[in-house]
């Protein structure tokens, strides 16, 4: 990815915006160029999207952001916690193309998630979860670009 003023950075809202402005940070730090952090999409719905069985969650994604027009002919740069299913990460990702937005990267605070988790969140299984779907055999024997890109692929971003 070759960076130019065409990029804003916009976290995923709104716990990544420390982690938005010091990607922006970086970014100025090892190219000269500056890249601006906007809060460009807002979140609509305040229901926790992992939670909930496959239909509410689906409902629920569909119905969470708005993002603002600032993104049109931009290459976005999503910076986001976490992704887990990959269905908040595909829905924005279209909403932000729908905007105009003319790319979209997802860069992420935390690994994918692999396997099942039974403190905290409540993730019995790993069919379901992106990382783990996507991969052929095993998501921790998987090349860790390739497992990106096959996650890019699926929520329709250029890169992850």
């Amino acid at each position: 990815m070759v960076v130019s003023n065409r990029f804003i950075i916009c976290p995923a809202p709104h716990t990544p915006i420390p982690a938005a402005e010091a990607y922006g940070e970086e970014i100025y730090n090892l190219t000269g160029v500056y890249v601006p952090v906007r809060n460009c999409v807002e979140k609509f719905d305040s229901h926790r999207n992992f939670i909930g069985s496959e239909r509410q969650r689906k409902l629920s994604v569909a119905r969470s952001f708005i993002v603002h027009r600032d993104v049109k002919g931009k290459a976005v740069i999503v910076i986001d916690d976490c992704i887990v299913r990959g269905d908040t990460s595909k829905e924005l990702c279209n909403e932000i193309r729908s905007a105009g937005a003319d790319e979209v990267h997802l860069r992420l605070l935390d690994l994918p998630i692999v396997g099942p988790c039974f403190y905290g969140i409540y993730i019995p299984y790993k069919k379901g979860l992106i990382a783990n779907d996507v991969s052929s055999n095993n998501s921790l024997t998987l090349d860790r670009k390739e497992l990106e890109r096959r996650i890019a692929s699926e929520i329709g971003a250029e890169s992850v």
